[in-house]
């Protein structure tokens, strides 16, 4: 008896891990169905969301802002003069809706 209560617990965990999905409050989350996204499928509130498993797929963006920045590098001027050059990025998804048509796939 207890082998089968195991097992069943072990199965409607399964089952859970596969229904479920969390947003972050730090992310938003596109959820698609059968590959398609509309207005409707943003998810941006923080909490616990079900899905399909199978047919619905979620991708998350992070909403925070994102900085990227390069190696230093020294450069010769024409007048002989040594700089040294480092660049910044910094960027951030603001509709993830639109970020996910134009960059998934």
């Amino acid at each position: 008896m207890q082998k089968y209560l195991t097992i069943g617990l072990v199965l409607a965990v399964f089952l859970a891990f596969l229904c479920t999905y969390t947003v972050r409050f730090t992310e938003r989350a596109v959820v698609t169905r059968f590959g398609k996204a509309d207005e409707g499928s943003v998810k941006a509130e923080p909490g616990l969301y079900f899905k399909i498993p199978y047919v619905d797929q979620v991708t998350k963006y992070d909403r925070r802002q994102r900085f990227l920045e390069s190696n230093q590098e020294t450069q010769q001027t024409k007048d002989d003069n040594s700089i040294i050059v480092t660049s910044f990025l910094t960027w951030r998804v603001e509709d993830p809706l639109k970020f996910f048509r134009l960059f998934s796939g």
